[in-house]
């Protein structure tokens, strides 16, 4: 795989990771302004939205919670313990962080697997829920597999790129040792 090949990929992925996230920021803003229009109205009116608490926790807080996965991962700010693996020589953690990313992809691959299935299976029966009105569940259960997928092209974009990386740089090393010795 040539480097600009790679570039564009990484590119492509982290475009779709920027684009969940700001749909999750989205939804954060939507679920703020719901809740606070929602104690409004019940104040002034005395009773509160129709479906204000469903909307919120079943649509928006599920994408609040796993559409930003991918972009997090990108920047690598999920959380990380690396008491034993700091002890390491350089080459082991870069071994060791390219074996985790290939479980937690392979991993997500299954969780994507299953949440599709169950997304599915939610759309075939038209899944909903009594609040104060009969709701229909199953888009919200779209928010998971989709959620999981970006993540796990995050991971798949942030290993290539990181070992590529590191590959030319030993490249690079490599030529410049060379012209060293002459």
């Amino acid at each position: 795989m040539q480097w600009t090949e790679l570039v564009g990929i990484h590119t492509a992925i982290e475009t779709l990771c920027k684009l969940a996230a700001n749909l999750a920021s989205f939804a954060l803003l939507a679920m703020a302004f719901l809740v606070t229009a929602d104690v409004a109205w019940d104040l002034a009116f005395g009773r509160p939205i129709a479906n204000a608490i469903e909307i919120v926790s079943i649509y928006l807080m599920i994408a609040i919670v796993f559409l930003p996965m991918g972009f997090v991962e990108l920047r690598h700010d999920h959380i990380g313990a690396d008491i034993i693996s700091r002890l390491l020589s350089p080459r082991v953690q870069s071994t060791l962080r390219v074996v985790v990313a290939l479980v937690s992809f392979c991993f997500l691959l299954v969780i994507v697997y299953q949440t599709g299935v169950d997304a599915f299976e939610a759309l075939a029966k038209n899944e909903r829920i009594m609040g104060t009105s009969l709701f229909s569940i199953w888009p919200s259960r779209f928010s998971l597999p989709i959620g999981f997928s970006i993540f796990a092209l995050a991971i798949l974009s942030n290993t290539l790129r990181d070992a590529l990386g590191q590959a030319r740089s030993k490249l690079a090393d490599d030529i410049e040792e060379g012209l060293d010795r002459e």
